[in-house]
């Protein structure tokens, strides 16, 4: 063990994935990092088996050294917020219950962090491990889902540095490094969002104003055991990524509020033109119980006459914007209690 390198402390927080947990921590206890480094796992109300998972990974595993803690459902924020609390590392690296991670990870992390002045958040790269990707090539919905996730990582704007690293415009917390006393400095994340979602947009916005610059490194490199390969369980996860948005609206008005995704979503108000109230309306529409039951209708008999084709898509993208429609007039009507 090299004491001269920075201690490092990971944080992950769970929820209801014992399977997937238990194949990030396995990931973690091959990575080659030589310094001393610690994983916190925080159960964020589970009541399963997640204890009964770190115990064997803690009989059967030499490093890393692991500690597990538990508390009432309160989201991911607040359980990312705990580790951090009890970590004893220099530099906190967040990573999320379902990612595998690559030997040199911690190493990567290190190496655009080991300077104590330096003001730096690091996003890597995720992608789909090749069982969850082989999955969802086999079905319509999973093709859709495939391009859905290659269109919003295009989306992101970013800068090139070098060949393999950018400067993003926004950050993810699945995989997110800092040193501890800047987070702790930073106000950790507002566990006044109740969900994930856009919790990690908020600590951006904060962290940006703060001076911090953003490094996503592409050579940080990880497999995200996604297990929401069906339009049921996609469908939930869409809902709560847009009521965490329209929290995020509430919080920061000028800023995100004027969003395509706030602002068509949104109730209908005097500023609206004829179009945006004829659109707003259609998704009130199919938001209803019968809207819904006919678009899934739809999307039962495309599935079955024309799978790959562009009605199928946008049958997809009508779906999922159903969801979104739903999740940010729950975000924007939420009172924090």
């Amino acid at each position: 063990m090299d004491l001269t390198l920075p201690s490092v402390t990971v944080v992950i927080p769970t929820f209801q994935r014992p399977e997937a947990l238990e194949r990030t921590l396995r990931s973690l206890a091959a990575v080659s990092y030589r310094g001393m480094f610690e994983v916190i796992v925080v159960d964020d109300g589970s009541k399963g088996s997640t204890g009964r998972t770190i115990e064997r990974i803690k009989r059967e595993e030499p490093r890393p050294q692991l500690q597990f803690y538990e508390q009432e459902n309160s989201g991911a924020a607040s359980a990312r917020n705990r580790g951090a609390t009890a970590a004893e590392g220099e530099i906190l690296v967040f990573l999320d219950d379902d990612m595998l991670v690559a030997p040199d990870h911690l190493d990567r992390h290190v190496a655009h962090l080991g300077s104590p002045d330096t003001k730096r958040v690091v996003n890597g790269h995720w992608e789909f491990a090749p069982e969850v990707r082989h999955e969802l090539e086999r079905s319509s919905f999973g093709r859709f889902r495939l391009w859905l996730e290659s269109w919003v990582k295009t989306g992101i704007e970013m800068e090139y540095v070098d060949t393999n690293l950018l400067k993003p415009s926004m950050l993810t917390a699945c995989n997110l490094g800092i040193r501890r006393e800047d987070f702790l400095d930073l106000g950790g994340f507002d566990e006044s969002f109740p969900a994930a979602g856009s919790e990690d947009q908020d600590f951006a916005v904060r962290a940006t104003l703060a001076g911090f610059d953003f490094i996503y490194d592409k050579r940080i490199v990880l497999s995200h055991l996604d297990q929401r390969t069906n339009l049921t369980d996609f469908s939930r996860r869409v809902r709560q990524g847009a009521f965490t948005a329209g929290i995020m609206a509430k919080k920061y008005p000028n800023e995100f509020g004027s969003r395509p995704l706030i602002s068509e979503n949104a109730p209908v108000s005097r500023r609206d033109g004829f179009g945006m109230i004829l659109k707003k309306s259609l998704k009130w529409a199919l938001s209803t119980g019968p809207g819904r039951a006919s678009l899934r209708i739809l999307i039962w008999l495309l599935d079955r006459i024309a799978p790959n084709s562009r009605l199928m898509r946008n049958a997809y993208w009508k779906w999922c914007g159903v969801w979104i429609y739903l999740g940010v007039r729950e975000g924007l009507r939420f009172t924090h209690e």
